[in-house]
């Protein structure tokens, strides 16, 4: 009889990328505190598409990493439980398969269109393979839960929500903060920070109306810091119909070392986006003890726990008056703010998540 310990592989091809944004920064950290299991061993799974850019995943995963294409697997081992961690599975009969969804932003916000028909038909198609294999899904949020439900018709009992972790080094005073703002010549509290991908279903349009109409556009900077994404090809022309040229400072994609700085140098951070499955950004401002201001669709004002400025992500009136609010935030409510992110942690998350391992593992022997 083996007395080797079950091997559990990790669906990590979100983690590929020299870049990584909110999804990638949930597996990375996700599978690092799970990884301080010592009762399976782990493996790291990606796409085979993804081979020439595995190397930022092997540079911190604690373990192996294998590609697969369809049902090959370029290696060996006997797997107990396969989690995908981004919304998509190997497409293997077995093991046990779990997986998370993060959001259905696409095809909940109806007003207008926010990606491609070619997107749209691929993640179904993914979406749709990956709830017929899965045990077991879970959700970052009620929001997401419900939208499965209600898009994919699946029973709630097949669904366990389980948030993300907060990094902790946003709890803390950032020593290097001043030249960090300095090197993106940013004046402490002297400016209103966006932060995440530059697209169009971020409603950034709206975003820099909103803030041409706020009164805070005579004190404050706007920052709009990402990378370029879908959608957001004519927002240079927006500003410059606005007059905004030089109220806007336009950051690339930061490095994390970066982030804590710019999240507690900003007077406020400006999330108003048309539908969030979570809205990481929104837990990681509130811990950095900046006032929020976040869309009142999705996640979002879930995530912010009532400890922000809700606005309607359509009215770029409605936008402006949140903007306005946020300088006048007083200590009591920033606190508040911090202390519930801190009730979020990557341990939690990772702890949830192996109970659930334990569940559809328990079932699977029986």
């Amino acid at each position: 009889m083996s007395l080797e310990k079950p091997q559990i592989a990790l669906e990590l091809s979100a983690s590929c990328t020299f870049e990584p944004t909110g999804v990638s920064r949930y597996a990375q950290r996700l599978t690092l505190a799970l990884a301080q299991c010592q009762e399976y061993r782990w493996l790291g799974l990606y796409r085979s598409s993804r081979f020439k850019k595995r190397s930022p995943l092997q540079s911190w995963f604690p373990g192996p990493t294998q590609a697969y294409a369809g049902p090959f697997r370029f290696g060996r081992g006997q797997l107990q439980l396969v989690h995908g961690l981004d919304g998509q599975l190997p497409g293997w009969s077995n093991p046990a398969m779990v997986v998370t969804f993060h959001d259905l932003a696409p095809w909940k916000i109806t007003k207008e269109s926010v990606a491609s028909e070619r997107f749209l038909a691929t993640k179904t198609k993914q979406y749709t393979q990956a709830l017929a294999q899965a045990a077991q899904v879970v959700s970052v949020s009620q929001t997401t839960k419900n939208d499965l439900v209600e898009l994919f018709q699946l029973d709630p009992a097949r669904i366990t929500v389980i948030p993300l972790g907060l990094e902790e080094s946003l709890l803390q005073k950032d020593p290097l903060g001043t030249q960090v703002l300095e090197r993106h010549r940013l004046k402490p509290k002297g400016y209103l920070l966006y932060l995440g991908s530059l697209s169009k279903r971020k409603n950034l349009f709206r975003l820099v109306e909103g803030y041409a109409k706020s009164a805070a556009r005579k004190s404050y900077r706007l920052v709009l810091a990402g990378e370029l994404s879908w959608g957001i090809e004519s927002l240079a022309q927006k500003v410059q119909d606005l007059g905004l040229e030089r109220d806007l400072t336009l950051l690339p994609y930061l490095p994390e070392a970066d982030l804590p700085a710019l999240y507690q140098g900003a007077v406020g951070f400006l999330y108003p986006t048309l539908y969030e499955g979570f809205g990481l950004p929104v837990l990681e401002s509130m811990a950095a003890g900046t006032p929020i201001l976040v869309g009142n669709l999705g996640a979002a004002p879930e995530t912010a726990g009532g400890h922000g400025v809700l606005c309607d992500p359509y009215e770029a009136e409605s936008i402006a008056a949140g903007i306005d609010q946020l300088p006048a935030f007083g200590a009591d409510r920033i606190e508040a703010a911090r202390t519930h992110a801190q009730s979020y942690s990557w341990e939690k998350t990772a702890a949830a998540t192996l109970a659930l391992y334990g569940q559809v593992l328990g079932r699977r022997d029986r």
